[in-house]
Formats: C-alpha cells, structure tokens, sequence
C-alpha cells in the first residue's frame, strides 16, 4: 500500500513539474527570452533527484525513472530549440546522471532477483 501510494505522488510530481515547465516555455515564445528561464529549468531538474531518491530507498520499480528521462530530454531537446547551450548543457548532464541512476538501479534490483 505504501509503494501505491509514493507512486501515485512520483506521477504527480513529473505531472507538476512538467507543466511548470511547459508553462513557462509557453510563455517564452511570446514574449522575449528572459534571464528566468535559467531558474525554471534548473529547479525542474533539481527537484528531479528527489524521486530518484525515493525510488531507491522504497525499493520502486526503477522503471518509474524513464518518466524522469523523458522529462529531462524534453527540457534538454526545448533548450537546444531555444538556442540556449547553457541550458543545453546543464539540462543535458542531468538527462547522463538520471540515466546512470537508472542503469544503476535497475542492475541492482536484476542481481537481486
């Protein structure tokens, strides 16, 4: 009951931070590119690490963490669009770190079994 439950707030999480940031991308292309969207996309992909966190300790399924994957090559692939190689960058070695967790995690939980 208590993996349900964390895993029903992991998609609500990836939903929330999704939409932040499709938000504020949408909000970009009207108006002119502005200093905040450093702060978005680098707190979006912070919080990211939080339910790498929890899908460790709590024993998930690390399948959970392709959703994260998915985030972060949207955000890389929208700062590419934007012309931001800064974002790129950083938004791109968060994408290496998920994957590396999630290689990590999954060969752990396949040894295990």
């Amino acid at each position: 009951m208590k993996k349900k439950i964390i895993t029903i707030l992991l998609y609500v999480f990836y939903y929330c931070s999704l939409k932040l940031a499709l938000t504020h991308i949408d909000h970009v292309y009207f108006n002119k590119i502005h200093e905040s969207i450093y702060i978005y996309f680098i707190i979006i992909s912070a919080l990211n690490i939080i339910p790498m966190v929890l899908i460790s300790k709590l024993d998930i399924n690390p399948d959970h963490i392709l959703l994260l994957l998915a985030e972060d090559f949207y955000l890389a692939f929208t700062a590419l669009f934007l012309e931001q190689t800064l974002l790129f960058s950083i938004t791109g070695i968060y994408f290496l770190i998920i994957l590396w967790f999630y290689y990590k995690n999954k060969k752990y939980k396949m040894d295990r079994s």
